[in-house]
């Protein structure tokens, strides 16, 4: 694998990572604002949005294992929070 295959690969797995930490920031928000917010929840999304942040910032060019993983797990759950037909 050449060094432009896994610099695309790891941006791809950083992006599908980001998109599923708005995704999980816009529940938060909308919990925050409900008439009766529920603050196991809102802390229950706190702790996924830094889990989300930690694997970010622990993916690297070399790890292809967790950038596969990355892509193939997140980027299903994204797909199924978009609403998105799976390939």
């Amino acid at each position: 694998m050449n060094d432009l295959v896994r610099m695309i690969n790891l941006e791809t797995a950083v992006e599908i990572l980001a998109a599923c930490q708005g995704q999980v920031m816009q529940a938060l928000v909308e919990e925050q604002r409900s008439m009766r917010p529920d603050q196991e929840r809102i802390e229950g999304y706190r702790m996924v949005i830094g889990q989300l942040n930690a694997e970010r910032k622990a993916l690297n060019i070399h790890d292809h294992a967790a950038i596969a993983r990355v892509r193939f797990f997140y980027g299903l759950l994204l797909k199924k929070a978009l609403h998105l037909p799976s390939a």
